[in-house]
């Protein structure tokens, strides 16, 4: 028996290293006690006069107190200088179980600190194998998050990793040695939104306002790429190589009409494209040249067009060499304009069919006449012949 001021003990035989605390001068029902002392007046037994164990104290394991001066077994244990709640046997600083999983905490020196779900932040050993485990790991470059699965094997080394200059990656430790400055770096595949609502990705200027959006339509299945404020463009930009002028590594939206340029960073239409265009077929709706064959339309005599030419040294109705250089050509006007004269030259075609028919029609009735000319002057002679004596 041993006795404190204010409460005797008396602990039967407990196994070695039970471990017994009592913080106080009178014994409570709470394991802490109040740390004040009884007034003068009051008997120093009064609250208990023994303090008993019950004798099933294990190894490591932390006493509490209950009610009537009891202490007996808790789930708290201590070994090694490692606490274990609802674990006797701590490997890590802090072991927490319920049930068949467990969580650990640990700090050694070569770590800032390791909190593992499921899963001994020192051995490594998954606690309920059924289940996945998770670890937060930091140390003095990241702060990490890793997954494994129920038989150990990682399912992700560095899901989440966050790095002492606050960049971010997801799949990936080497934060920022692909993408210099990146405050996120992500080594896979990225999906924004849900099957209702889409989802919407802004970027911000300098000065915090919104600069530009990407976003979808989860409805319509759209996808919108949107610039924000006045004068802003949309770029779509290569890496373009040595001395490529302004522009030429660009699809560029214009915010003025939505003029959209390739190789220029001004488009003037709404389809700007400085280079060569590969394509199946072109399908241009624009005016068209039937009003060629219309009764009112004047076609020029050939001989007209000639003096044209001699004076002018192109086509009537068709732009000059000059013109096209500075100004280019419409492919729909120039089309129409072109038919125009394929028109134009069937219908003097056609005109010169027609007098080419007149005039073979008009010569074999010459060549008729010729024949049967020759036939009477060769009846008249053979008479004149038979009527010489």
């Amino acid at each position: 028996m041993s006795s404190t001021k204010g409460c005797s003990l008396n602990m039967k035989a407990t196994p070695a290293g039970s471990i017994c605390c009592i913080f106080a001068t009178s014994c409570l029902s709470l394991g802490i006690l109040p740390a004040q002392q009884p007034s003068s007046s009051a008997s120093p037994t009064a609250a208990c006069a023994k303090i008993v164990s019950d004798g099933t104290a294990k190894a490591n394991e932390v006493a509490r107190f209950t009610a009537a001066c009891r202490i007996e077994p808790s789930a708290i244990s201590e070994s090694g200088g490692n606490v274990g709640i609802g674990s006797t046997n701590p490997d890590a600083k802090l072991v927490v179980a319920g049930g068949t999983a467990a969580l650990s905490f640990d700090a050694p020196t070569s770590y800032a600190g390791l909190f593992g779900m499921n899963r001994d932040v020192r051995s490594g050993v998954i606690y309920d194998p059924t289940q996945h485990a998770y670890q937060l790991t930091a140390i003095d470059a990241n702060l990490q998050f890793q997954v494994w699965n129920g038989n150990g094997s990682p399912v992700s080394g560095n899901a989440l990793v966050i790095s002492n200059s606050g960049t971010v990656g997801i799949g990936t430790s080497t934060i920022g040695a692909n993408s210099p400055g990146a405050e996120l770096e992500v080594a896979g595949d990225v999906i924004m939104g849900t099957s209702a609502a889409g989802g919407t990705l802004w970027f911000r200027r300098n000065d915090g306002a919104v600069a530009a959006h990407v976003s979808s339509d989860a409805a319509n299945s759209e996808f919108l790429l949107s610039s924000q404020g006045g004068g802003s463009h949309i770029k779509i930009q290569s890496s373009g190589s040595p001395g490529c002028p302004e522009g030429c590594g660009y699809v560029t939206i214009n915010p003025d009409g939505g003029n959209v340029g390739i190789g220029t960073a001004h488009p003037q239409y709404p389809l700007s494209v400085n280079g060569t265009l590969q394509a199946k077929e072109v399908i241009v709706n624009t005016g068209w040249s039937d009003y060629v064959f219309g009764p009112e339309y004047r076609l020029k005599p050939l001989k007209e067009v000639a003096a044209y030419i001699r004076e002018n040294h192109h086509l009537p109705e068709i732009p000059t060499a000059a013109e096209v250089e500075q100004k280019g050509i419409s492919l729909g006007e120039t089309q129409a304009k072109l038919l125009a004269k394929i028109e134009e030259l069937t219908l003097h075609m056609i005109t010169e069919h027609e007098r080419n028919d007149r005039m073979e029609r008009e010569n074999r009735e010459l060549k008729d006449e010729n024949h049967e000319i020759r036939t009477r002057l060769a009846q008249l002679e053979a008479s004149q012949r038979s009527t010489v004596p």
